[in-house]
Formats: structure tokens, sequence, C-alpha cells
């Protein structure tokens, strides 16, 4: 098993668990504020082990690396698809000048945020 989280807004902790469960932890409260199974809807996400599941964009918002494309979080812990990848993604990225990158076997791909 494994795991990824990042602090969300208004410190929340987003995570996902063995690349398919995505949760959001209140810390304060010390409660689960919302969990839901991934793997069915969008599949699973970037490689075990992989580094940097989660992206966070220039205005701090948060993107997930899928195997097959990137995934935007809405205030609402709604997940949306919002570019497909021609090649399956396997391992996570980064935010650079207003594209998210991300590996491919050997070729680093990017994505512009619109």
């Amino acid at each position: 098993t494994y795991s990824d989280m990042c602090i969300g807004p208004e410190g929340l902790v987003y995570g996902i668990a063995d690349g398919k469960k995505f949760f959001v932890f209140d810390p304060l409260n010390r409660v689960i504020v919302h969990h839901q199974e991934i793997d069915t809807i969008i599949g699973k996400t970037v490689a075990y082990q992989s580094p940097r599941i989660f992206v966070k964009g220039p205005e701090n918002e948060i993107y997930l690396i899928f195997a097959k494309g990137i995934v935007k979080v809405d205030t609402e812990f709604k997940l949306k698809m919002v570019a497909e990848s021609p090649l399956k993604i396997q391992a996570g990225g980064d935010y650079l000048d207003g594209r998210i990158y991300f590996v491919c076997g050997s070729h680093i791909c990017s994505y512009k945020l619109k």
C-alpha cells in the first residue's frame, strides 16, 4: 500500500491511498470529511511509490496525476479530468510557468493549464 498527501484549502489534508481511494481529512476536528473510491471512475493514480501525485497550480488549485491524465479537484472535492494523456503517465510531476510536467516512460511531458 502507499499514500500521498497535500495540504489543501483551509488546512484540509487531501490524500490518496492505494492509488484508488481519495480522502479529505480535517486535522482540527480529526475527522474525514470526504472519501471515495476513484479507480472505477477515473482509474488509478500514477505508479506505486511515485512522487508528486498531487500538484498545486498557480492559484493554489489542486491537481492529481493519474495514469490516464490530469484531474482537477474542485472546492466540493469533485474530480474532473482536465487532460487525457496520449501516453500512460508513470510518475507524478510538478508545476512551472503555466504547465504541469509528468513522466511517460523515458519522456518528460507537460500539459498547459488554461
